[in-house]
């Protein structure tokens, strides 16, 4: 009997570009631009949009997670503690507002009531 269990593999990405670093907000802001001015005629447009927000947001908290846990697991490296605080003063106060702005329109949509 085979016990093996296997390993999960991160999804191929549709909408943020696989190799992208980010290290300054110029990185990402097309990306939330996008989905705020993205028209939307249609529930399977509704859902792609969804779809790409989602992974824009899990790509983004990964990112931030990462450089957490780095920073704890090091706390004697300087640069690591530096980047935590880039995110924390630079990605995350300039994602706030867009995420309200990508509420409202999910909520206005009139095709949400066909999902």
């Amino acid at each position: 009997m085979n016990n093996t269990i296997p390993i999960p593999t991160r999804p191929i990405r549709k909408f943020v570009p696989e190799d992208i670093i980010i290290d300054s907000w110029d990185k990402i802001k097309s990306l939330f631009d996008n989905l705020v001015a993205r028209e939307i005629s249609s529930a399977l447009e509704l859902e792609k949009w969804m779809l790409d927000r989602s992974e824009l947001e899990a790509v983004l908290e990964e990112d931030m997670a990462w450089r957490y846990i780095k920073m704890n697991i090091d706390t004697t490296d300087k640069a690591l503690g530096e980047r935590f605080s880039f995110w924390i003063k630079e990605i995350s106060p300039n994602t706030a507002p867009y995420s309200h702005k990508l509420n409202l329109k999910l909520l206005e949509s009139p095709y949400l009531k066909e999902l």
